[in-house]
């Protein structure tokens, strides 16, 4: 947005665990450099880390500590991504001194519904600033990346059914809603023996059982419901999300192939009639019942149920915590 910005992250503090010292300080130093160093012996500042680089950070146990901490670390994540950006800014504007206004804010979403809430306030953003009219007018969020998955799906879905004996409905389906930006590190090459580890495997993200056709709708419908203090709302003229992606599709597939073609517009017929509320082919997985109104009140640190509060409150040590309640999010 204009002057600020949402981030749905999820940290891995248990894949830097496993990390050996030596993996740490390459990707510490690769991160942020130090160009001071590299100044003062005439190198390049951008270059990836040298063995004396490394070496100099391996002799210090107290900073490969804090190195493997950064790895996993919110706040070296948000010093990576803001102090670039207010160094542009601030540069462009003639100015100096501080660009953002205050720290970062950064409650745990612990469950898989708080986790939908979250992620559907985000996606709505553009919407109820009035700064867009649909989801894939919604250009500054994953909304669009996500409506632009399902495009693509339906279309393959129909091409799979034109050259096979796969049913483009259920091809649709089972695509699952996964981050826009997933989690994949990159190979490690040790620099003393060569070695390259393989990528890590992607971690099962608590999305992994949820249908990308059943989340596109939800965005849009609860785009269309007006939210108090929030003067923007999808409007009724707009075509429904998905509706408009199985079009894009066909569109997209033209006349190059009949049978591709008849899939896409058997897909259309199939969504009309979703919608309609005939047939049993496709159902919301999602619940949209209000939240506990016992279990919440209006300040707190994570979003989740009551059950899930209590057993993060158990891992923090606390008697209790205190949660934001998901109504405020609507």
């Amino acid at each position: 947005m204009e002057n600020h910005l949402h981030l749905l992250l999820g940290i891995r503090p248990d894949v830097v665990r496993d990390w050996s010292d030596r993996e740490v300080a390459f990707r510490r130093l690769s991160l942020l450099p130090n160009r001071r160093g590299r100044t003062r012996s005439s190198g390049p500042a951008q270059s990836e880390p040298t063995l004396e680089d490394i070496n100099a950070l391996l002799a210090s146990p107290a900073r490969i500590r804090d190195a493997r901490r950064d790895l996993s670390s919110l706040g070296f994540f948000h010093r990576l991504l803001k102090e670039p950006c207010a160094r542009l800014w601030n540069r462009e504007d003639g100015v100096t001194g501080h660009f953002w206004e205050g720290r970062y804010k950064s409650p745990r979403v612990l469950d898989e519904r708080a986790l939908l809430e979250v992620s559907t306030y985000i996606e709505l953003n553009e919407v109820r600033a009035c700064a867009a009219e649909s989801v894939p007018g919604s250009v500054w969020t994953s909304a669009r990346t996500q409506w632009d998955r399902l495009c693509q799906a339906a279309r393959d879905a129909s091409i799979r059914e034109a050259n096979g004996n796969e049913n483009a409905i259920a091809v649709l389906q089972s695509v699952r809603w996964t981050p826009a930006m997933p989690f994949s590190a990159c190979p490690y090459l040790d620099l003393q023996t060569h070695h390259q580890r393989p990528p890590l495997p992607l971690p099962r993200y608590l999305t992994a059982r949820r249908s990308l056709v059943d989340y596109v709708d939800r965005v849009d419908s609860v785009g269309r419901v007006a939210r108090n203090g929030k003067p923007g709302r999808i409007p009724a003229i707009q075509p429904v999300a998905v509706g408009r992606a199985i079009s894009q599709a066909r569109v997209a597939l033209g006349t190059a192939s009949a049978l591709a073609s008849a899939a896409a517009a058997r897909l259309s017929s199939w969504w009309r009639d979703a919608q309609a509320g005939i047939g049993t082919a496709f159902h919301h997985e999602f619940s949209t019942a209000e939240p506990d109104d016992d279990a919440m009140v209006p300040r707190g640190s994570c979003y989740g149920s009551p059950v899930s509060i209590a057993r993060e409150a158990l891992r923090r040590g606390k008697p209790r915590l205190v949660a934001i309640p998901l109504r405020t999010l609507r």
